[in-house]
């Protein structure tokens, strides 16, 4: 049995050499900080066999930029480590029908993915706590609150669950009944990792609401959710979250400038 093909990153030379046709490995670049494109302002877009860009364009924090052609590959280099090699593996299933074997690599790549939200779920709480107490909103916040906030910011706390309130709701056998369910109504931001909640546990996700002008308002964006679902639902809620910023380009391009066509 041959070793799957693992797609690391390649240099923008590299690229140049490929099908623009097929899935290219990504591009790693340092040029994050530009938002400009242009030889003018600090980057220009890589081409695929001189024809075409990436599809995704991505800008983290650390000043990298990734180029990459399916949100997995971004992903698997935003989380590194054996991420690109679990990927290939699971790449390779796709034609199984080993539902067991494809199980198991699934799992492998949602357990990075929540180890990594994890400790990013850390560090933004703890961004969102930091610039609450300089503006003055922390001091609007009831003590439980407070202490939320805390604890969802320290490494050694427990996952936050919002605050806990008895929640009616209608049974299957349509009786209405209450249960205790957690709920997130302060102002203040609260960071979840959807990896800590069902269906990956029997933690009911915390609901949000807050109340503005007297009115108590369901679905208030107080949340800040980074979802393990899968890449593309992880690599979209990492750009909600403002951790990362990200283009995403047709995969043709119409315009003869970038297919490096002379109209004249």
């Amino acid at each position: 049995m041959t070793e799957p093909t693992v797609r690391h990153p390649i240099s923008i030379e590299d690229a140049t050499r490929l099908d623009p046709a097929q899935i290219a490995p990504p591009i790693v670049v340092t040029d994050g900080e530009h938002t400009e494109i242009g030889s003018a302002h600090g980057r220009v877009l890589p081409l695929i066999g001189h024809r075409r860009p990436y599809i995704y364009d991505v800008s983290l924090p650390d000043k990298r930029r990734v180029y990459a052609d399916t949100p997995e590959d971004a992903i698997a280099v935003i989380i590194g480590g054996d991420y690109a090699e679990k990927l290939a593996a699971l790449r390779d299933l796709e034609s199984s029908i080993d539902d067991t074997a494809i199980d198991e690599a699934w799992l492998a790549l949602a357990r990075l993915r929540h180890a990594h939200a994890d400790r990013l779920r850390l560090a933004l709480q703890q961004q969102i706590n930091d610039l609450a107490q300089r503006d003055g909103s922390w001091d609007h916040l009831d003590a439980e609150e407070q202490q939320q906030l805390t604890k969802a910011a320290d490494p050694d706390g427990p996952y936050p669950v919002g605050v806990l309130e008895e929640i009616p709701f209608v049974d299957e056998e349509d009786h209405l009944r209450t249960r205790m369910t957690g709920v997130w109504s302060a102002r203040v931001s609260l960071v979840l990792n959807t990896g800590d909640y069902d269906p990956y546990s029997n933690t009911p996700l915390p609901l949000s609401e807050m109340t503005r002008d007297g009115v108590v308002v369901p679905g208030d964006p107080n949340l800040v959710v980074l979802d393990i679902g899968d890449s593309v639902a992880y690599l979209e809620s990492l750009e909600k979250a403002g951790w990362l910023t990200m283009s995403v380009l047709p995969a043709e391009q119409p315009d003869p400038i970038f297919r490096g066509i002379n109209p004249s």
